[in-house]
């Protein structure tokens, strides 16, 4: 419920996070997938609703981006935040689910499942995406209207960021999107790996070691030398 309440913290400072998390202590999910939402989705409504309405006041927005001509930068913070919420779902609810079938059936378990896997990989790839696109977004925006207008000597209308908020936000996105390594990166990396691993030209040479392993085991099994240590 907190998700877009903001916070005045000093005079000509930005307002707390957007983004605050919430302060209730932390609880394990519920184990029905098909448990109804949290109401996430009606915070970003009546955000966008606010935003539309010129209504800025509890936004967590710097100075810059309440201004009419920043629309698209506020879309893109609300789009943002929306594949955030979409991947946490997919990622812990439906992935999830993926990998239960990982754990009891290994790789043979995973490449049987690929006609499912894989257009939610694809699924995933496409959200991980959109979400680098509206951070980079934003990311342009907010060097242009803060970070380059300061060095220009511009003003830039409150309120604003303290030099402390500018520095975690800078380490944030370049973690998230910015470098080659980044998180968003690395996730796309998962998946590929997850894709060749389950990919269905695999299964012949799963099916053939399967094979080889039930053949050793049942020589080992029925061997003099398996006789000797266990007994008769």
């Amino acid at each position: 419920r907190r998700l877009f309440g903001g916070r005045a913290v000093n005079a000509g400072t930005v307002q707390s996070s957007a983004l605050a998390l919430p302060e209730a202590p932390w609880e394990e999910p519920s184990e029905d997938a098909s448990a109804p939402p949290e109401p996430v989705m009606p915070c970003i409504e009546q955000a966008r609703s606010d935003f539309a309405a010129g209504k800025f006041r509890h936004s967590g927005l710097a100075g810059p981006f309440r201004r009419t001509d920043r629309a698209e930068a506020r879309h893109d913070y609300l789009a943002a935040v929306q594949c955030v919420y979409d991947l946490l779902y997919l990622f812990g609810r439906v992935l999830g689910q993926f990998g239960g079938i990982g754990d009891c059936l290994g790789d043979f378990g995973m490449v049987r499942m690929s006609t499912w896997l894989h257009p939610f990989l694809s699924i995933l790839e496409q959200k991980i995406n959109s979400l680098k696109g509206h951070l980079e977004n934003l990311n342009h925006v907010v060097e242009d209207a803060v970070v380059l207008a300061k060095a220009r000597g511009m003003k830039v209308e409150g309120p604003l960021p303290t030099p402390l908020m500018a520095k975690r936000a800078y380490q944030a996105i370049d973690r998230a999107v910015l470098r080659t390594d980044s998180h968003c990166q690395a996730l796309l990396t998962s998946l590929e790996q997850l894709r060749a691993r389950s990919d269905p030209s695999r299964l012949p040479r799963i099916q053939e070691q399967l094979a080889d392993a039930g053949l050793k085991l049942q020589a080992m099994l029925t061997s003099e030398q398996f006789r000797a240590h266990v007994g008769e």
